[in-house]
């Protein structure tokens, strides 16, 4: 998903179960100037960002420790590198063709989502709190991971060094649900509807492209599901994604 310079969603893929390869098609939009390769590119550096940088941290690690890290320390940080390059190939099939849908425990998709934020948010604590009936969801996978990783870089961006991220799975009726809260100032609830809009940015001064959520909500719709600020939240911001369950 992208967006272009006059605000439209783009799926990276389409918008349909029928349609052709990636390149195939956003090439025609590209020769026929109705998308702008900028547009493209920025949304294809949005995603592979977090990744890289997630290797970044756990090579330089691995280097600064040398021969001092325990075995144990070190396959964990090496596990972390090849499941972050995952995604990366990931995201090149992304680019090529569509993605098929997969039969996956909710739950467990997201605990290893929330492990893999922790590699790069080292300055916060994420507290992940599973539902305990196993959620089974059809999706395709790396659209929802990619939509869970961009809500919690989300509620690291905007709250506190040190501060909690508190991560909810849950069932509410037909829907496979997850809560990101975090302990920072909160949003306006006047912008609550339009920091799903691509482009938008509350803080002009923060780092991103402003595509983040606009993607959240771009899968969400692909799904047949939604994404919303959470109002009941007393303090912060509550995110609630939802999919539907498998029947």
């Amino acid at each position: 998903m992208f967006a272009d310079r006059q605000g439209t969603v783009h799926a990276v893929d389409g918008t349909s179960d029928a349609y052709e390869p990636r390149l195939a098609g956003e090439l025609g939009s590209l020769l026929d100037g109705s998308l702008d390769i900028e547009d493209f590119i920025a949304a294809i550096v949005h995603e592979s960002n977090q990744p890289l940088v997630a290797i970044q941290m756990l090579v330089g690690a691995l280097r600064d420790a040398g021969d001092s890290m325990p075995a144990e320390e070190r396959a964990r940080l090496l596990d972390g590198i090849g499941d972050q390059a995952r995604f990366l190939c990931d995201l090149s099939n992304w680019m090529l063709q569509p993605f098929a849908r997969e039969v996956v425990v909710f739950d467990e998709l997201v605990e290893r989502e929330v492990d893999r934020c922790r590699l790069i948010a080292t300055d916060h604590v994420l507290v992940v709190s599973p539902a305990t009936d196993g959620l089974i969801v059809n999706c395709e996978r790396p659209r929802v991971e990619a939509s869970l990783r961009n809500l919690i870089c989300n509620a690291v961006r905007n709250s506190p060094a040190g501060s909690t991220i508190t991560i909810t799975t849950s069932r509410h009726g037909d829907s496979a649900v997850v809560n990101v809260r975090d302990e920072g100032s909160g949003i306006p609830e006047a912008e609550w509807e339009r920091i799903f809009e691509p482009n938008v940015r509350l803080d002009p001064e923060s780092e991103g492209a402003g595509l983040g959520l606009a993607i959240v909500r771009s899968c969400a719709d692909r799904h047949g599901g939604t994404v919303h600020v959470d109002a009941s939240t007393p303090a912060g911001t509550t995110m609630e994604f939802a999919i539907p369950v498998m029947a």
